[in-house]
């Protein structure tokens, strides 16, 4: 299961991704593949904010980035988060969303 955590406060968003879906086998699992290009198009975006700090780790089954919490990043994380929750609800045994 992706246990997926989305924290906003203290003028920081933090976003952590951690676990496999186990909806297929690895490499061939649409649910991770999804709840992955959500979390790497957000900090391929978060990367091009000029005046943030961002904190980011990525390796296979993790992802956890914190940045300031601005509008432009609020709005950006709400993209990832709608995408998110919405696996959550299609795929519940394998997406876990949690605020």
């Amino acid at each position: 299961m992706i246990c997926v955590v989305v924290d906003k406060r203290d003028g920081e968003l933090t976003l952590s991704m951690n676990g496999h879906a186990g909806f297929a086998k690895l490499g061939d699992d649409i649910v991770c593949a999804a709840a992955s290009m959500l979390g790497q198009a957000l900090l391929y975006a978060l990367e091009g904010v000029e005046n943030i700090r961002l904190d980011s780790v990525v390796r296979s089954g993790h992802m956890w980035l914190r940045v300031t919490d601005t509008k432009q990043t609020r709005a950006m994380l709400s993209v990832a988060e709608a995408g998110l929750k919405q696996l959550a609800a299609e795929y519940p045994k394998c997406v876990e969303y949690t605020e």
